[in-house]
């Protein structure tokens, strides 16, 4: 007969397959006369609870259970096909307890929580081996997955990061599509410490959440809830006595740090436990008891406006989900979240449960036309429901919310490129203070009323704006149509496959066309030979190729196996591309493929030969180096030694103007470019650093101004508040006094200057305060 161990009472048993448990209903909790008061002060303001418990205990036995039967519910013994075969434990249920705030002011019972219950069996050699596969992938996979070490009080912690892409198109390569991942190693075996969701997607946006799809593939009930807006935050235990906070990727390094996710996110953690008489050491206890994460969105608008408005009172951690711990997705059902969320003071979700998939879809549509969810605007709905007996997520976004979106990243491409759009322009000029820290999410939601409220009153009758003759605002929010919204009418449905044949069909007749140009170019490009006729033919080909359309080329460059290419076809391609005249986004397509790849895996200094031709490219072609070389180099982290060398080379060499785009590129986590993920460079690290000293230092020296100028001193400023004992940030600040001392004065930045220094504890700072009163002792003079 088959034995498995399961926790009960708070100690492992050995059951068979035929055995019962015993169920208890938890008790609940009635909080009578109830109220709430606000104390402020310099630090924070929180909510107090005053109001006494008093505690309602039911107990009820439900029938004995097969723990064969309930796995339906939770669980079943079957292996996923997103998480390479890993086969995904049984589930029991037992009843677990965790204190309430009664028991920490008046003598009470127990409460108890009914969680399930993971077997034991082999979890934890699945997730070791997990976890080193995914360390296999990395190296030979390092653009599609990358890991980063956090030092966590005695412990390494391993960040896990994978591009958007594979979630959707390489789900059967990877074995877990978590999206948060920390892992950690304990007594030689690979841990996982925090666990977030598998990645989950619009409706119609993938193959797999197509309704026709949902409604094969998907069962009941479904658990309906509110998708806040926010950012996300996963809070796991280090010890028995303490937690971590962290975002999606990173942990702060302090836990505090109220510049980063992680450490707001601890701060209102903090008070959501005293609210309810409770401490860190309580939730770190049951944490680490239970081996589970809570993900919850932050939702704070002092620190980080997005789309919808929080009000004071709304704001803080909304907990969502509690995930096991575990390589294999298992959740917990909505019901026993907002139990753990009362009982550490958070804020919980609403939610509803449906049973079959057309109540939700047309609760979806509903959503869609009020634009409402309990009489209040959300980003839109997260449906949890079973497919293939495994936890499955999907989401309907709020069409509404999507234009609202589309409506931040269309003014921030703006205030970014160039002064364009006449009403935006126009309240630049007359309003600066509402876009001073718009880049940093700062006024989103202020600044898009305003414009909605102009419009809906018919002011907006500038010359030339695209708004003029529009009568009412819906029909902009109508014509407007969210870039990455993927929502398909069915009527259209037949249409639009019929279009697809077409393309392909086209597709075909272009690579028709291209097949005498590849397969010349296959034969020519492996040759390495410099006799004069090879050349010129080899060349012939490389200039016939340069000179497609970029539709043309991008069928082109899918065929082409530019790997197997010689260096000398490779250095011929580079001196067309510098000496001729190509269209950008063609030149920029084939940069990115014979040259990236190559810079991006060195372990060595680049060839002289080739570097040679990276100056010569810098000198003329600036732009298109930086959008086809340095961009991806930055956004995939791959700054090593020979990536900076190559990186240094191309910023002394091209023009100031290109020099300053890179700055304000690294300024605004390359907001605007066409990224599949966003990206959070700050608080820079040292590389980052090190390429913002060679664009100052640069002769000939690019033309500073004082938006600028406040926004690289307030980024350092954040570093050196986190890290006192940057090196990075002194030697800016001296290289900054050194080299742009001018236009220092000019904007009145020294005081700024020494503020900074004065914060670090680098030895460095002497020398930046010895420069600042330098320059003092120069400007006096001509003052008086």
């Amino acid at each position: 007969m088959a034995k498995a161990r399961v926790l009960k009472d708070g100690k492992w048993k050995c059951i068979t397959k035929h055995d019962t448990l015993q169920c208890t209903n938890s008790a609940r909790i009635a909080f009578k006369s109830g109220y709430r008061t606000r104390s402020r002060d310099a630090q924070a303001a929180f909510c107090i609870g005053l109001a006494g418990a008093s505690r309602l205990l039911t107990e009820s036995t439900f029938p004995p259970l097969n723990p064969s039967q309930y796995n339906t519910r939770f669980l079943k013994q079957t292996p996923s096909a997103t998480n390479a075969g890993v086969t995904h434990p049984s589930v029991v249920s037992v009843s677990l307890p965790f204190r309430s705030r009664a028991e920490n002011s008046m003598d009470s019972q127990n409460t108890d929580v009914t969680l399930p219950c993971l077997v034991q069996s082999t979890i934890e050699a699945d997730d070791h081996n997990v976890i080193q596969k995914l360390y296999q992938l990395a190296k030979t996979n390092s653009k599609e997955l990358r890991y980063k070490s956090y030092d966590v009080q005695d412990s390494t912690w391993v960040s896990w990061t994978m591009r958007e892409h594979v979630y959707k198109k390489k789900q059967s390569t990877y074995p877990t599509m978590a999206r948060g991942l920390f892992t950690t190693t304990r007594n030689g075996k690979n841990k996982i410490v925090v666990r977030g969701y598998d990645k989950f997607f619009n409706i119609n946006e993938t193959a797999g959440t197509q309704w026709s799809a949902l409604e094969k593939e998907t069962v009941g009930p479904y658990e309906v809830t509110a998708k806040e807006n926010g950012c996300i935050i996963f809070i796991a235990a280090v010890s028995k006595d303490s937690v971590v906070v962290t975002s999606k990727h990173s942990i702060p390094d302090i836990k505090g740090d109220m510049t980063a996710h992680g450490g707001v996110g601890y701060c209102w953690l903090l008070k959501h436990l005293e609210s309810v008489g409770k401490k860190e050491q309580d939730l770190a206890e049951w944490l680490l008891d239970k081996n589970v994460t809570l993900i919850a969105e932050l939702c704070d608008d002092d620190f980080e406006e997005h789309i919808l408005p929080y009000a004071e009172k709304e704001r803080g951690l909304y907990l969502h989900g509690i995930n096991y711990n575990v390589a294999a997705f298992h959740t917990l059902p909505v019901s026993i979240v907002r139990q753990v969320a009362k009982t550490f003071g958070m804020r919980t979700i609403s939610y509803q449960i449906q049973s079959d998939i057309q109540t939700v879809k047309k609760f979806g549509e509903e959503i869609q036309r009020t634009k409402l969810y309990d009489n209040r605007e959300v980003e839109g709905i997260v449906v949890r429901c079973k497919r293939n007996g495994q936890d499955f997520f999907f989401k309907i976004k709020n069409e509404h919310y999507l234009i609202y979106r589309e409506y931040r990243e269309v003014s921030k491409a703006l205030l970014h490129v160039s002064p364009d759009g006449t009403w935006l322009r126009q309240q630049v000029h007359d309003h600066p203070e509402w876009f001073k820290c718009y880049m940093k999410n700062k006024n989103i939601i202020e600044v898009r009323k305003r414009f909605e409220k102009v419009w809906e009153e018919g002011r907006l009758n500038f010359g030339g704006d695209p708004a003029v003759g529009v009568q009412d605002s819906t029909q902009l929010k109508q014509s407007i149509r969210p870039r990455k919204s993927r929502h398909k009418d069915p009527s259209v449905a037949a249409s639009q496959e019929h279009k697809e044949v077409e393309a392909s069909v086209d597709k075909q007749h272009v690579i028709d066309d291209l097949q005498p140009l590849l397969a010349s170019l296959q034969q020519l490009a492996v040759d390495n030979s410099s006799q004069s006729a090879q050349f010129e033919q080899r060349n012939d080909r490389l200039r016939e190729l340069t000179k497609l359309p970029l539709d043309r080329l991008r069928i082109a460059i899918e065929i082409i196996d530019f790997q197997a290419w010689s260096a000398q076809c490779i250095d011929d391609l580079c001196d067309i591309i510098h000496t001729t005249d190509i269209l950008h986004p063609c030149a920029i397509i084939l940069i990115r493929q014979i040259v990236y790849p190559e810079v991006a895996g060195l372990t060595s200094l680049l060839p002289r030969s080739r570097m040679k031709h990276i100056v010569l490219l810098s000198e003329s072609k600036g732009k298109v180096l930086l959008d086809g070389l340095v961009t991806p180099l930055i956004l995939e982290d791959c700054l090593g030694k020979p990536q900076m060398d190559v990186i240094n080379k191309f910023i002394q060499n091209t023009v100031p103007s290109v020099r300053l785009m890179l700055l304000r590129a690294i300024m605004f986590d390359f907001n605007g470019y066409n990224t599949e993920t966003r990206i959070e460079l700050l608080p820079w690290s040292d590389s980052i650093l090190q390429i913002i000293c060679c664009i100052l230092s640069a002769q000939p020296l690019v033309a500073l101004d004082a938006t600028v100028l406040q926004d690289l001193l307030g980024s350092v400023h954040t570093i050196v508040l986190t890290r006192s004992k940057d090196k990075g940030c002194m030697q800016l600040l001296l290289m900054l006094a050194q080299k742009h001392a001018q236009v220092l004065v000019e904007n009145k930045l020294l005081d700024t200057i020494e503020m900074i220094a004065n914060a670090s504890e680098m030895f460095l700072r002497k020398s930046v305060l010895a420069q600042v009163v330098s320059i003092r002792k120069k400007v006096q003079p001509h003052q008086s």
